[in-house]
């Protein structure tokens, strides 16, 4: 299968340096890019990665809600942060549209939660680390699992309108945030950052580290 075209794979709104240097090297044409165009001092802009959107992967993984038992594996193992995962009140599930996939987050600290678990179809490589770390099975059929590969190209429009809406689920500080008071022991959120499962509930952004106060 072949990848996008340079002019998908960059998104509107990239900065300058990645559509006029890194969609060149995406397209094989970095040695058409004049001296000019490169940093004088040789250094990269950070956080251009976000913008390349290559669809490389022939294959993608599908989340299987019905199966699935919140371990929170498949997002630990991605090496390219292409798959995530989020809780939310059932609030924002009951007027979320048809297109997100989400279930009820089976967790005694955070009732009345659902959980939703989304794939950058544009950023997986098709690597299947996910699949291979998966635990869920079907009873009814123990080959499928609850992230499973799929053809790329029958499932990609439709995890990338999952994915746009899963972008835009709100935070909400008072359970992705962690506060921890040294003095009292107090917590004032329920998800511990320290846990690798509840890690992975936490925006991969800044703001959203472990703070501890005294």
């Amino acid at each position: 299968m072949d990848a996008l075209p340079v002019s998908l794979a960059i998104p509107a709104g990239a900065p300058d340096f990645v559509t006029t240097v890194t969609a060149q090297l995406i397209a094989g044409n970095g040695e058409l890019l004049p001296v000019s165009a490169l940093p004088p001092d040789g250094t990269f802009p950070t956080a251009t990665a976000q913008y390349e959107k290559r669809a490389l992967a022939p294959t993608i993984p599908i989340w299987d809600p019905s199966i699935c038992i919140d371990c929170g594996k498949c997002a630990i193992v991605c090496p390219h942060s292409s798959i995530r995962m989020t809780v939310f009140p059932d609030a924002t599930a009951d007027a979320a549209p048809a297109v997100l996939l989400h279930k009820a987050f089976k967790s005694r600290e955070l009732p009345g939660h659902s959980l939703a678990i989304a794939v950058a179809p544009d950023d997986c490589t098709g690597c299947a680390l996910c699949v291979d770390v998966c635990p869920a099975h079907s009873k009814e059929n123990p080959e499928h699992k609850s992230i499973d590969m799929a053809d790329a190209l029958a499932h990609r429009d439709a995890e990338r309108a999952r994915w746009e809406f899963f972008e835009r689920i709100p935070d909400n500080p008072a359970h992705l945030h962690l506060v921890v008071s040294l003095d009292a022991d107090r917590f004032i959120a329920r998800l511990d950052k320290a846990k690798p499962r509840d890690a992975q509930f936490f925006m991969p952004a800044p703001g959203t580290w472990l703070q501890i106060t005294k």
